[in-house]
């Protein structure tokens, strides 16, 4: 009984790093608008509200089925959004705990171009969580907003390497492995790491992490010191109360409360409020998930080994509690 229950261990964590059963392009759907509030029945200007919700990655959301945040997804609602000639603002509508560091500085560097070719403001809002990748994204508005009891920052970086080799052992499993050099096969999850290896993934999370620390300074005018800002990036999360007082945020306020001072601030007249999401949404509004918007789910239709277990190794701008 133990042999089997240690077999399935193994062939799960074997499994998450090397393959997924994805079934959701068969489901694709197009992205569509989905409005939240319409202030008259013609409205004057628009806001759009993008959704950046669950774990950053560099998948492709393209189906009903899709979860997560991903550069493709975003991508393509940047484009669409570019094509509005009545849009005025954009707001990012965060509730992330982070994610893959390549995805997250994508998506970041897109919205930056947004911005640059278009002119357009952009608002970010923090609902329940916004921390590491999620902050990381914040950072390209204009101004960030924080739901008074949500929870932000985590500045850092971590590598996950899984060990398994007490649990190999156990149950006889050997794996042969021919490399051109010594650390070719580095993070092996069946080795103990050496501490040269550690040391070359500390310098890249060092190098990763100072990445982080330059787009906090770039994108965030009140924080001035290097020395200052990496005292309080050591990875901690804060509350809004806080983050304010170190600068991180502009204001604790509540959605609607944005949409409000978006309007003053840009002299808007009525206001037609949406976002994009796969699928044909109803009774959406300003507080729907993402998933919401969508139709009726199965939840096995989509099965990623690698989010379900949390296993993979990689390098993640990302809060692991």
């Amino acid at each position: 009984m133990k042999f089997t229950k240690y077999l399935l261990i193994l062939l799960t964590v074997l499994c998450s790093s090397c393959a997924s059963l994805d079934i959701s392009s068969l489901f694709e759907s197009p992205l569509r608008e989905h409005v939240y509030q319409r202030e008259s029945r013609f409205a004057d200007d628009e806001i759009l509200i993008i959704n950046m919700s669950g774990f950053i990655y560099s998948g492709k959301s393209r189906s009903l089925f899709s979860a997560g945040t991903t550069p493709d997804g975003i991508k393509k609602m940047l484009v669409k959004a570019q094509a509005n000639r009545d849009l005025k603002a954009v707001i990012l509508r965060i509730n992330s705990p982070g994610g893959e560091v390549t995805a997250t500085d994508m998506i970041h560097h897109e919205l930056l171009l947004f911005k640059k070719r278009t002119g357009i403001p952009v608002y970010a809002i923090i609902l329940s969580m916004g921390a590491s990748g999620g902050y990381y994204l914040a950072t390209a508005a204009d101004e960030i907003y924080a739901h008074p009891t949500s929870i932000l920052g985590s500045i850092g970086v971590i590598v996950k390497l899984p060990q398994i080799e007490k649990l190999a052992n156990k149950i006889g499993y050997e794996e042969v492995i021919i490399k051109s050099g010594k650390n070719k096969d580095m993070g092996n999850s069946l080795k103990k790491l050496p501490e040269d290896q550690r040391k070359i993934f500390q310098n890249m999370v060092d190098s990763m992490y100072q990445r982080f620390i330059s787009v906090v300074l770039h994108n965030r005018p009140g924080i001035t010191s290097r020395e200052d800002l990496i005292k309080i990036a050591d990875g901690r999360v804060y509350t809004p109360e806080e983050s304010l007082k170190h600068k991180l945020i502009d204001k604790i306020d509540y959605l609607p409360e944005l949409i409000r001072d978006i309007k003053k601030k840009h002299e808007l007249g009525n206001v037609r409020v949406y976002t994009y999401a796969y699928g044909r949404g109803y009774n959406a509004n300003i507080y729907s998930r993402l998933n919401e918007l969508k139709a009726p789910q199965i939840n096995l239709i989509n099965i990623d080994m690698n989010s379900f277990f949390n296993t993979q190794a990689g390098f993640y701008y990302v809060w692991f509690p």
